[in-house]
């Protein structure tokens, strides 16, 4: 089986600059017999790109982004 490399990037997470878009992605999934997933080091930014204050809203929304589901 070939080795497959797709890059993650959910739209309900912020959004990646274009200019950025080839060097970086919220995360990606290698597959060949079997598949892992790197995430990259997610921060506390919500899709409209507000940081909140607080760092329990900042922990919440860097779960939520881990989390965020694929289309």
């Amino acid at each position: 089986m070939a080795l497959s490399v797709k890059a993650l990037n959910p739209s309900t997470v912020w959004t990646v600059p274009e200019a950025f878009t080839k060097i970086y992605s919220h995360a990606a999934r290698i597959s060949n017999a079997s598949e892992t997933l790197y995430i990259s080091g997610q921060f506390g930014i919500a899709p409209d790109g507000r940081l909140p204050a607080e760092f329990a809203e900042q922990t919440s929304l860097a779960m939520n982004n881990v989390e965020a589901p694929q289309e």
